[in-house]
């Protein structure tokens, strides 16, 4: 269990730029060590490619994206900006992963805007 603790300590703290409030990373800490061990293993040996599907996909789609991220690459969504052609891009210079808590504002409101375009 200690192992495990702080493994997951330091995956959290991979997935943000700069520290993050402590009230934040217990949080993430916590959400992230109830997904069970064998899940997140799957998560790891994982082979996705939906490249058939983002070439037909009409939705509309964003992109966010860290610069940062060095859990899900920036290369991934650039290979889905360049496949999907209903993809639009949203980068983060400064974030990692969780573009979200990092920059909740700016991610708050280009969300809330791509969703009211969809809308119209």
């Amino acid at each position: 269990m200690p192992t495990n603790i702080e493994a997951m300590r330091q995956f959290v703290r991979e997935l943000v730029a700069r520290p993050m409030a402590a009230v934040d990373f217990e949080y993430a800490l916590a959400y992230n060590i109830i997904v069970p061990a064998k899940v997140r293993a799957a998560l790891l040996m994982r082979e996705i490619d939906c490249d058939d599907v983002l070439q037909h996909m009409q939705v509309p789609v964003l992109v966010s994206q860290g610069r940062l991220d060095q859990h899900v690459l920036p290369a991934m969504a650039e290979h889905i900006l360049a496949v999907c052609p209903s993809a639009k891009s949203s980068w983060y210079e400064a974030a990692a992963h969780m573009t979200f808590l990092e920059d909740p504002q700016p991610f708050n409101m280009e969300l809330a805007a791509f969703v009211h375009a969809t809308r119209s």
